[in-house]
């Protein structure tokens, strides 16, 4: 029963933890991150987050906890989930957002930060990110390593490393003079022999866009002298990353330069002007300071003509981190999309989608963003690091049911990166087909006893759910306040539930939905009335012609008469009462 029974054991806990996910007057979740691995398997269970950028202090789990943790499942050990909750008197808006950076880190993978910009808490929404081990071989990641020798001096000898050629024709090197010290971020000089990691992201791979190092787009990027230049667009032309660990720490910094050189197609258009890139050219560089969680400019990358015609960007850094060589976008207007969809009122059954943003020109995908919901009357803000500075209308964006699936629902018009606007109608494209058209709508409520002034519990929580046999999970919808709907659903088909919310982790698979009127049996294995007295109640499915058109599609699971047993009541005043802290 898709709304009712989530449990790893048995569909029968729902009310198993609740309490901390009722919703108060103190908190809102408008943000739930699914952390994944890279190939779909388990994720490490030591991931630490930690938050940079202006509003970071904004930032709470839903139990009003600073440090951000996430939930894990042992029935389900390949999605970890982040909820993320900011104060509800907190007033955020398009012209005033919530800005924060989030970095990703575990042991033996390589760090993930990924940049937010939040403009309500109204329109919940759930991202995807991918952890990525140190050294793991992937399409489009071309990377190379290298042992380095140290001795009293530093580095023992010249040392190199180049890259594979990749599909986008880019290979990048590094040279590390001979007794070169290598330092960490205090400036602790790291001794003994260190395995060096370079790796090129090739964008033309979608799966780049899901574990590249970091957002390429800035709330607040810096200058070159540290001066605040607000919020840019980048149009990249290469993106790398060098990483270097030892025995006593990971290496971020040098007594002198390490030299970097990116081979550029020709025909690439320069950032700047939009003609060909040629010797003599210049393109900026930019690190990304892991200290601010934001990007900051180095200087600029001289372009030179090697032996054999290749065209190669050049440039000395004396530390570590994700660079790019490339320029910056003042996007300013940004493009918008204006969404008419009959099929999904903002306030209505809740159905989500995969999108893919594409450059024509040269096919490659610029963007790829999970969990869109596309409802009547959303207006959508396009943020794509993209190198067509001056293009025309040459991008596009697919919609998809799924992740993973071979043909688009729909296919956007071509727009410019910047300044277009555009209104989307999906009212027929996303019209659900045959099976899929019927709407299941949920009422969640329980009332505790005389001792608790008859306190009525109503959950205010996210689930999650996929077809059986998938991997990502998907959200289904929101409760909100005990009531929630979806469209998202087929009759008599199988799928996987999921609740991943903080301290509350429950799961159920291969779940079919019932094509009937039906009764479900809820009994805990936690809450009771007594010795011998198990907590259980009945869900009420019913189904509803609601047209006359003699097919019932709409569904009601009613969970209303719910008499919450005491240590339940008692562990949600215990959570109304707890501080943030």
């Amino acid at each position: 029963m898709a709304w009712g029974a989530f449990s790893c054991t048995k569909p029968g806990d729902l009310l198993e933890g609740t309490f901390v996910n009722v919703q108060t007057d103190l908190l809102v979740n408008p943000m739930t991150i699914q952390v994944l691995n890279y190939d779909g398997g388990e994720v490490p269970r030591d991931i630490s987050v930690t938050a940079y950028g202006a509003d970071k202090d904004q930032i709470f789990t839903v139990l009003g906890e600073r440090e951000l943790t996430l939930s894990y499942s042992n029935a389900d050990k390949n999605a970890a989930f982040l909820s993320l909750a900011v104060r509800r008197i907190v007033e955020f808006d398009e012209q005033d957002p919530l800005e924060f950076t989030l970095k990703f880190e575990a042991e033996g993978y390589m760090p993930l930060f990924r940049t937010f910009r939040l403009t309500n808490n109204t329109d919940r929404r759930m991202h995807n990110i991918r952890m990525l081990p140190i050294g793991a071989n992937l399409d489009g990641l071309n990377q190379e390593t290298v042992s380095i020798q140290q001795g009293s001096n530093g580095t023992t000898e010249r040392y190199s490393a180049r890259t594979p050629s990749a599909n986008n024709n880019q290979r990048v090197s590094v040279e590390v003079a001979p007794n070169t010290r290598m330092m960490d971020s205090n400036g602790k000089t790291i001794s003994g022999n260190v395995d060096a990691y370079v790796v090129s992201y090739d964008y033309t791979n979608r799966i780049t866009n899901k574990v590249a190092p970091a957002s390429l787009f800035s709330n607040n990027a810096r200058a070159k002298n540290g001066e605040s230049l607000g919020q840019l667009n980048f149009a990249p032309v290469a993106v790398y990353s060098i990483d270097m660990y030892g025995a006593e720490g990971e290496v971020k910094q040098f007594d002198k330069p390490v030299k970097v050189q990116v081979e550029i197609p020709f025909g690439t258009p320069h950032p700047e002007t939009g003609a060909p890139i040629k010797p003599g050219d210049e393109l900026e560089a930019w690190s990304f300071n892991e200290s601010i969680g934001d990007w900051q400019e180095e200087g600029r990358a001289s372009v030179i003509s090697e032996n054999g015609g290749k065209l190669i960007a050049e440039f000395e850094q004396t530390h570590l981190s994700t660079w790019f060589f490339g320029g910056r976008r003042y996007c300013n207007p940004p493009t918008k999309f204006f969404i008419e969809n009959v099929n999904q009122p903002q306030n209505g059954p809740q159905t989500f989608y995969y999108v893919e943003v594409i450059n024509t020109l040269n096919g490659n995908i610029v963007g790829t963003f999970n969990n869109t919901r596309f409802y009547d009357g959303e207006i959508i803000t396009l943020i794509v690091p993209a190198n067509f500075q001056n293009a025309p209308a040459v991008v596009q964006f697919e919609i998809y049911q799924f992740e993973g699936d071979a043909t688009p629902l729909y296919t956007s018009p071509l727009f410019a990166p910047c300044g277009d606007q555009l209104t989307i109608n999906l009212d027929d494209v996303l019209a659900p087909p045959a099976g899929l058209g019927t709407t299941f709508f949920v009422d969640v409520a329980g009332t505790c006893s005389s001792t608790f002034s008859n306190l009525v519990v109503r959950p205010t929580l996210p689930i999650q759910f996929r077809p059986s046999g998938n991997t990502g999970w998907n959200p289904l919808g929101w409760l909100d306040e005990g009531e929630g709907s979806t469209m998202a659903l087929e009759k008599g088909e199988y799928y996987d539930f999921r609740i991943s919310y903080r301290t509350l982790e429950r799961c159920v698979f291969n779940l079919q939905v019932p094509t009937a009127d039906s009764t479900v049996i809820i009994e805990s294995s936690v809450y009771n009335y007594g010795p011998g007295m198990p907590f259980m109640e009945t869900i009420d499915v019913d189904y509803v012609d609601t047209d006359n058109d003699g097919i019932e599609e709409t569904v009601f699971f009613n969970y209303t008469n719910i008499n919450v047993p005491d240590q339940a009541c008692q562990e949600y005043i215990d959570f109304l009462n707890a501080p943030i802290n």
